[in-house]
């Protein structure tokens, strides 16, 4: 296949992506969308953007942890400072009870800029889990400074209260 046939096809594939995502059942919209997904992948196997939203459906909605963090390992893999594939693979590495390599996932989101600030939540999470308070603590106050809505995020109050 030609690389424009290859091109075309890819931008065929994302426009019916959008339509989908704005039609029909939610489970069978994320069966068609993962397909053209992985068709994208197949025809272009450094498409960030398909590899990206392969690995977010396994693991919001697909729950398959292990194939999601495949996926956003291969991103990191094609590039090392895309900040969502870092910062998705910590969460689920802290889901799966691996908050040390979680928390290098965060540490290394800290350093790009404009990180989400959610990032200092799921550090201070992870930090929780291994029994060190203060330094989650510390990252919940960090939290809480991004923005006046996490003043009284109930979430981070519980956390910092236990």
């Amino acid at each position: 296949m030609v690389f424009a046939d290859r091109w075309d096809e890819i931008e065929r594939l994302r426009d019916e992506i959008h339509e989908l995502s704005k039609s029909e059942t939610v489970d069978h919209k994320v069966i068609r969308m993962k397909t053209r997904f992985e068709r994208i992948v197949e025809l272009d196997p450094t498409d960030k953007i398909a590899l990206f939203w392969l690995g977010d459906l396994q693991y919001k909605i697909l729950e398959n942890y292990e194939k999601a963090l495949d996926y956003f390992e291969k991103i990191i893999k094609l590039d090392e400072n895309h900040m969502y594939a870092w910062f998705h693979k910590g969460m689920i590495l802290s889901e799966t009870e691996k908050c040390e390599d979680a928390i290098k996932c965060y540490d290394k989101v800290m350093l790009m800029d404009e990180p989400p600030d959610q990032t200092w939540f799921n550090k201070g999470v992870a930090l929780h889990n291994l029994g060190k308070y203060k330094q989650a603590l510390e990252c919940y106050e960090q939290y809480m400074k991004y923005d006046e809505k996490h003043h009284n995020d109930l979430d981070v109050l519980t956390l910092k209260s236990a």
